[in-house]
């Protein structure tokens, strides 16, 4: 993981929709010659239905009463922008509760 902005954002965005109730995970692997870094995190989630484009410039979900904090939706575009640079990927789950972000890169 050669770009510290592609792994900021995940971490930002866990700590920016997550109650300072919940809990942020951080592990990193290597796995298949791969450096994997997931972000895993008891907050809002990603609505199912917004969960294809939040990789999108200007992308946003629906406002929600557990948050009103929003972003510009960019940073998630910048961070798989930069992983893809790197010849790495970004990807994000969501099962309605906290969200799961993994970058993966070449080591």
């Amino acid at each position: 993981m050669q770009d510290s902005i592609g792994i900021a954002w995940p971490l930002h965005n866990a700590a920016k929709y997550t109650p300072a109730s919940g809990r942020i995970e951080v592990t990193g692997a290597i796995e298949d010659g791969n450096a994997v870094l997931r972000v895993r995190d008891t907050g809002i989630g990603i609505a199912p239905e917004v969960l294809p484009s939040i990789f999108e410039f200007y992308a946003q979900g629906p406002s929600s009463s557990e948050s009103n904090r929003r972003g510009l939706g960019v940073g998630l575009a910048l961070a798989r922008q930069l992983a893809e640079l790197h010849g790495g990927s970004i990807d994000a789950s969501s099962a309605g509760r906290g969200e799961v972000l993994i970058e993966e890169s070449a080591v």
